[in-house]
């Protein structure tokens, strides 16, 4: 089962277009990346420990939402804070 020790950026400010990285364990067959409760628009498996997606807009700016990978196993736990990510345009 996929597990997820960090993202980083933990902030994006263009969501929709912009990538976040997620480390961890056991990504070689991830099938899927969710960011909150909906899925990336893409992601690509660098390797076993690192995974590149890239983030949606389906949320207001400022939500703060957990990072999950899903494969043949199951679905990532929750590693608390170590995966948070906040979406939306930077404040001014």
């Amino acid at each position: 089962m996929p597990e997820v020790t960090s993202v980083s950026p933990t902030f994006v400010a263009n969501p929709g277009s912009d990538s976040v990285g997620i480390y961890g364990t056991g990504f070689t067959d991830a099938t899927q990346v969710l960011i909150g409760d909906h899925n990336a628009v893409s992601f690509s498996v660098q390797s076993d420990t690192e995974i590149w997606a890239v983030t949606h807009n389906e949320y207001s700016k400022g939500s703060r939402v957990m990072v999950y990978v899903e494969g043949p196993g199951g679905k990532s736990a929750d590693p608390g804070e170590a995966a948070w990510l906040t979406l939306g345009e930077a404040e001014s």
